[in-house]
């Protein structure tokens, strides 16, 4: 995966807004778990046990939100629609508040010990005993789930209009193609994650329960559908028929065809996906 990054995220602009969210998608978790494992093995203070619970926490929220961003480009770029994106952008939104709102009252109503057994001189971080259970835990990932399952049904429905609208089969090596096939892997791959967590958080008691495989999850598969385009455009994966250019992967969808090319059957495919 590091040679394909170098190659393809650090030889191009780094301050375009898909190269921040990889970025960011990738590195943050690996940051947020360096500072939560020193704080962990080094609790100091209930404050720094404070700063383990929020890091965790927030690091994980931001990566979620952001992997979905990265899914919002690649639809747009497939659609080219924009009631299409204010509908997905405002359902992110939404779904992405209300997961917030639960990590914040969590956050305020859970209280810190750098104590795990009071009274031993065994120190690590954990819920202190008179810290309220929160047995509503699972409820923060239903958001997440509903927030990729519309995503999931906008490209499983742009797949049907592929297969019923299109029969030529050089369009099934188009970036369209790696669009959707990424797209299906990913939603396969986290509704696997995201059901354990519920499911998780519903059957076993709290202290039980703890999800850093999440952690290393998310970067896996949010940078992976950034990573993989790009690597299709080096290897002149596009086709005529979707006119599309791969030199920076920053969406600047045409809404109207300039050319007969730009349409195939009927259906709009034309993007200026700019990668550098």
């Amino acid at each position: 995966m590091l040679p394909t990054e170098i190659r393809c995220i650090w030889g191009h602009k780094l301050w375009t807004v898909p190269a921040q969210l990889y970025l960011i998608v990738r590195y943050l978790p690996l940051i947020a778990q360096s500072i939560s494992l020193y704080a962990f093995f080094n609790p100091t203070s209930p404050a720094m046990c404070t700063m383990w619970f929020e890091m965790a926490a927030w690091s994980e929220s931001i990566t979620v939100l952001c992997a979905h961003a990265i899914l919002v480009y690649r639809l747009h770029a497939l659609y080219a629609n924009r009631i299409i994106l204010y509908t997905m952008v405002g359902w992110t939104a939404l779904n992405a508040s209300v997961m917030i709102g639960l990590d914040i009252w969590t956050q305020t109503r859970i209280h810190t010990t750098n104590q795990i057994i009071p009274g031993v001189a065994l120190y690590g971080c954990s819920a202190a005993n008179d810290s309220p259970r929160p047995d509503y835990f699972f409820t923060g990932w239903i958001p997440v789930v509903l927030a990729e399952a519309y995503l999931f049904a906008l490209s499983a429905w742009k797949l049907r209009e592929r297969l019923r609208l299109t029969s030529d089969a050089r369009i099934s090596h188009s970036l369209a193609d790696v669009l959707l096939a990424d797209s299906f892997k990913y939603y396969f791959a986290v509704l696997a994650v995201e059901l354990f967590q519920i499911f998780g958080w519903t059957i076993l008691a709290w202290e039980q329960f703890t999800d850093p495989f999440t952690a290393a999850f998310w970067p896996i598969a949010g940078t992976r559908l950034i990573l993989n385009l790009r690597d299709a455009s080096t290897q002149d994966v596009h086709t005529a028929a979707t006119r599309a250019t791969t030199h920076g992967f920053e969406f600047a969808v045409h809404t109207k065809p300039q050319t007969p090319q730009d349409t195939e059957s009927g259906m709009t495919l034309h993007s200026d996906i700019d990668t550098s």
